[in-house]
């Protein structure tokens, strides 16, 4: 599976959250990874 530019920029960001924010962020970042699991490819 290639990965689009735009994707890796969301894991990023998802990975800095989850660095900054700690635990507590994890529910958030699997709401949002399977928001943007649901939406159309562009």
């Amino acid at each position: 599976m290639t990965e689009t530019l735009e994707a890796f920029r969301h894991n990023d960001a998802f990975a800095v959250a989850l660095v900054v924010g700690g635990s507590i962020v994890i529910p958030h970042l699997r709401r949002a990874v399977a928001r943007l699991e649901e939406l159309p490819p562009a």
